[in-house]
């Protein structure tokens, strides 16, 4: 899709962001329609071209998508001068902006669930904040890509102390092992507390939420604000 990284930049660092709530009201058909009146946002111009000589589903879930994201991104907190730091940085390097909002717009295309784009936005604005290093960001998003979204609840379980163990009878094991899998969860053997039921013994796994894990819920759900 030509083009579309410039108008990606533009469309993310507009200053008519408010006409955003109610674009955000209307349909993909609807906002083909009305593409070319949505000046201050060519990005989604962009993409409707392409809609309009086919009906692709893949580009219409990127429009959706995008439109999620930038609307989250201009919600809620973010450093004005870090902000306009970041803006002027892109403008001025081109290997930059292909780089970084090349990566963001890929995942955003493969993203399935609307709500994962929302979260991508807070870990993004977590960047430019500088909370997060670019390196950082990409570990994130990529945990963002791998995790099912029915185990954000676990997780925040995890993270609140209402799970601290796993005991062999346990139905949620596959999901738990699946959080330890991406690396944002630690299980570990405790060897005390063993169970005796029926003559037979129950071997306790401690589970722990690490660093990463912390500090990636906190951001995608803002627990800090």
């Amino acid at each position: 899709m030509k083009n579309i990284i410039p108008s990606f930049r533009e469309s993310l660092f507009s200053e008519n962001t408010d006409i955003l709530i109610d674009i955000s009201e209307y349909t993909i058909d609807s906002l083909i329609e009305i593409s070319d009146t949505l000046t201050d946002f060519p990005i989604i111009k962009t993409i409707a071209s392409v809609l309009k000589g086919a009906h692709n589903i893949y580009d219409r879930n990127l429009l959706k998508n995008t439109l999620v994201f930038i609307k989250e991104l201009n919600s809620g907190e973010i450093d004005k001068d870090k902000y306009i730091s970041y803006k002027i940085t892109l403008e001025h390097n081109p290997n930059k902006c292909e780089e970084e909002l090349g990566r963001v717009v890929r995942i955003l295309n493969n993203i399935i669930d609307v709500s994962k784009s929302k979260m991508l936005a807070r870990l993004y604005k977590a960047y430019i904040n500088k909370k997060l290093m670019w390196e950082e960001f990409c570990e994130y998003s990529e945990i963002l890509n791998r995790i099912f979204i029915e185990d954000m609840t676990l997780l925040k379980d995890v993270y609140d102390g209402n799970i601290t163990f796993i005991s062999e009878t346990n139905r949620e094991n596959y999901r738990i092992h699946r959080l330890n899998s991406i690396g944002i969860i630690n299980i570990g053997l405790d060897k005390i507390t063993i169970e005796i039921l029926n003559k037979n013994s129950s071997l306790k796994q401690l589970v722990s939420i690490n660093d990463v894990g912390e500090n990636f819920l906190e951001i995608v759900l803002n627990l800090n604000h």
